[in-house]
């Protein structure tokens, strides 16, 4: 069957170092959405999304997607991913994350020996005005002071942003816990290779992983950031 008429799976960015896992990234045409569609692919939505907007549909039928397929090529069965508090719940021996932002959609998965959490991010690039509003909740001084030459604030902004949401969806299915994005600090980052170390300062629940000190990647794509960090 071919991928759904919505689904652009020609959108393909590109880090600069190897992925240490399976990616898949597709740009959503939510014009394209025709309703049913979903149960052509043997889909059916959970209990809230059924009667949510067109946009909402295909960013949900859109990351359960790419995960069948990823899980396809990971040798497990190809099953669409249920959901459990609100997140996928991926089979036993399987890490993955989903992301989606603005019409951008990526899945990534591997199996569990060889990580301990996997998390990746999508985001649309903040406007200097919405970066301002919000950067003292987000970076410290020093984290600010890291911003490469040639990037601007809010563009450096939107990568940090990123990178500590895709620690959070790397760490949550360990810890369980909240925390907030001060709990991360960047420590350096290199532009050449997309690579950003980052120490864990705070506790987090009774994780133990205050001190840790880990690295996540970036790439630029358009008028986006994509990040991933696996630990």
């Amino acid at each position: 069957m071919q991928h759904p008429k919505f689904l652009d799976m020609n959108c393909k960015p590109k880090f600069l170092g190897r992925v240490p896992f399976t990616l898949k990234t597709g740009r959503m045409h939510y014009d394209r959405w025709q309703k049913g569609l979903e149960i052509d692919y043997g889909f059916s939505f959970p209990q809230g999304l059924e009667r949510a907007v067109i946009k909402r549909q295909c960013e949900f039928f859109a990351g359960r997607y790419l995960a069948k397929l990823l899980l396809s090529e990971l040798g497990f069965p190809a099953i669409y991913l249920p959901t459990q508090n609100r997140l996928p719940e991926w089979p036993h021996g399987i890490l993955g994350s989903i992301t989606h932002t603005r019409g951008f959609v990526a899945v990534i998965a591997t199996r569990d020996e060889n990580f301990s959490g996997v998390g990746v991010d999508w985001e649309k690039m903040m406007s200097e005005k919405t970066w301002s509003s919000i950067a003292s909740r987000i970076v410290t001084d020093k984290e600010a002071t890291l911003c490469p030459k040639g990037f601007s604030k809010s563009h450096w902004g939107t990568i940090i942003f990123s990178l500590k949401e895709s620690i959070y969806k790397a760490f949550y299915p360990t810890v369980r816990t909240y925390f907030g994005f001060e709990t991360v600090v960047i420590l350096e980052v290199d532009i050449v290779s997309g690579c950003i170390v980052f120490e864990v300062i705070k506790d987090i629940g009774d994780s133990n992983l205050k001190g840790f000190v880990g690295k996540g990647f970036f790439c630029n794509y358009e008028d986006t950031v994509l990040t991933y960090v696996a630990w």
